[in-house]
């Protein structure tokens, strides 16, 4: 999997878009890039009250979006519900089936709207 998790770098932009069905919670576009998206079948979005639980977290499945070539990497992005104090990575499943590690967590509220917030592996 030293393929796949080690050439993730990930970027994360969210926006809020509107609320969802959840009375907390916004819907909000999360864009991340992969440097070998030929490795990857599929991505998934944990999203947790805490950084790095988890145990706790809700696990989106979001298959593989289509993606934009910038040259360097390829960027994905999804809608997903998020609490405004929840936080959100990224993991990557291989054609292999094996998972790379998660991103390191972020808050689903950069400082200022539209403001990219990083995320490394």
């Amino acid at each position: 999997m030293r393929g796949l998790g080690g050439a993730a770098t990930v970027v994360l932009l969210i926006l809020g878009l509107g609320r969802s069905a959840h009375a907390d919670e916004d819907v909000h576009e999360i864009v991340w890039g992969h440097q070998r998206p030929d490795s990857v079948r599929a991505f998934v979005l944990y999203v947790a009250p805490q950084p790095g639980a988890v145990a706790q977290a809700r696990r989106v499945e979001v298959g593989r979006p289509s993606g934009e070539d910038i040259g360097y990497m390829q960027l994905y992005s999804a809608f997903v519900s998020i609490g405004p104090e929840e936080y959100v990575a990224v993991a990557a499943i291989g054609r292999n089936g094996l998972m790379s590690p998660l991103s390191s967590w972020r808050q689903a509220k950069p400082s200022q709207p539209g403001q990219p917030v990083v995320v490394e592996p």
